[in-house]
């Protein structure tokens, strides 16, 4: 992960903009980990529908661009859906990536 991008999660994390949620990158107004990931770093990249609330992104809008490997930050998103804070993530990520 390249520093920029590392840095741009870890601020949107902490922000304290983003509600967590579980089980989708986003779901309406809930975001994953990952979810805040996508949006911190590349916002216009969302597609779905407001209407039916769930939103799909791209892998590739974050893998290519911003030197991402599923397997380094899938990690994140198992602690996530078991019940670790944004901050808690943030604190991992800072300390592993």
């Amino acid at each position: 992960m390249n520093a920029d991008t590392k840095i741009k999660w870890l601020e949107a994390l902490r922000s304290g903009k983003y509600q967590q949620g579980k089980g989708n990158l986003r779901n309406g107004d809930s975001y994953c980990c990952l979810g805040v990931l996508c949006d911190a770093v590349a916002p216009s990249g969302w597609r779905g529908s407001s209407h039916m609330g769930r939103y799909d992104y791209p892998s590739s809008v974050l893998l290519g661009e911003h030197d991402l490997n599923l397997s380094d930050i899938e990690p994140y998103a198992r602690m996530n859906d078991s019940g670790v804070s944004f901050a808690g993530i943030a604190d991992h990520i800072e300390k592993d990536l």
